[in-house]
């Protein structure tokens, strides 16, 4: 009982000292260091955090009336976007949607698409969490004839099955795929629910004829941010750690994760507002103002003028080479 009770002493101290050690080095910053921090933090995670707000609405908020499905399933939507659907700012008006949201944990995925006729544009759009649009699928880059695509998460190691295409490999766990299916003219829209119909997701176990896998473990989604709150609560931060946990640390991006842990974010790390002092709280939000300048005058010089265009703004990690204002 002495020595447990020694030992439950020992473990609080220890732990009593890493709290300590932490809270300095974060006390040694200065607010302007925290500041700046903050700003490129901010400018990091903004797609992240506000592509979260619409998956968690599509495929975990079942209370959402734009809930479309649960994870691993595919939703065809059999009309045009309207005034209702708020998630996304601009969808097209002429390419009715299919969407899905991807689990990658427990295995990969198989996206069987049907052939489709040469003079109607398809396409299947992969978004991992950080936002990069890291494959597609359809006219442009894999034509009409249609096949079965391998969507696999980080960790899957297994080599291309007999019967597909190609292997998808996506850089974090989680993943969306937007499918757009052009409609000519209103009375096509059967043609269209007739192809979107032909959209299959299956688990590879499931292609293969094998036992499932165990499933990954239940995740306790928090919240989204309101777009409104996305700029000016600190809780950002905390959404964007939650999550980093799904996501690799790139290599490139070893040191940036560094320097980020310095302010209390990254996987696993959580910012506690009611104990920041209100300096630091300050400094925080000062940077996420920051940002939103920085985004106000690239916006001007670079876009308005049209130096910049939407193509270039969108693309794989490589295409953009970390260029997080993008």
């Amino acid at each position: 009982m002495i020595y447990k009770m020694f030992m439950i002493s020992v473990l609080f101290v220890i732990t009593s000292l890493f709290s300590s050690i932490s809270s300095h080095a974060k006390n040694d910053l200065t607010p302007a260091e925290v500041r700046e921090i903050a700003k490129e933090a901010y400018i990091y995670g903004f797609p992240m955090v506000d592509s979260y707000r619409i998956q968690y609405a599509y495929f975990i908020d079942k209370n959402n009336p734009e809930f479309k499905a649960p994870w691993n399933q595919i939703k065809n939507i059999p009309h045009v976007y309207t005034p209702a659907d708020k998630s996304v700012q601009t969808p097209n008006s002429d390419t009715p949607y299919s969407v899905l949201g991807a689990d990658l944990r427990t295995e990969p995925l198989v996206l069987t698409v049907p052939p489709i006729e040469k003079n109607r544009y398809y396409s299947l759009q992969f978004v991992d969490l950080y936002n990069f649009n890291f494959a597609y699928v359809g006219s442009r880059t894999t034509d009409n004839s249609g096949g079965k695509f391998l969507l696999a998460g980080p960790n899957w190691k297994g080599e291309k099955p007999e019967g597909i295409e190609s292997v998808i490999k996506s850089e974090t766990e989680f993943a969306m795929v937007v499918y757009r299916t052009q409609l000519f003219d209103p009375e096509d829209l059967d043609n269209v629910i007739k192809i979107q119909s032909g959209y299959k997701v299956q688990p590879l176990s499931e292609y293969l004829g094998q036992k499932a896998p165990a499933q990954a473990p239940a995740i306790n989604f928090i919240k989204p941010l309101t777009p409104q709150d996305e700029r000016t609560s600190i809780e950002f931060f905390n959404v964007l750690s939650f999550l980093l946990q799904f996501c690799p640390t790139n290599p490139s991006e070893t040191d940036l994760m560094k320097t980020f842990s310095l302010i209390g974010v990254g996987a696993g790390q959580y910012i506690d507002i009611n104990i920041l002092s209100p300096e630091m709280k300050k400094a925080i939000e000062s940077g996420m103002a920051d940002a939103w300048n920085s985004y106000y005058k690239f916006r001007k010089t670079e876009i308005n003028t049209g130096k910049v265009n939407s193509g270039d703004l969108f693309g794989t990690r490589e295409s953009l080479r970390n260029n997080y204002l993008y």
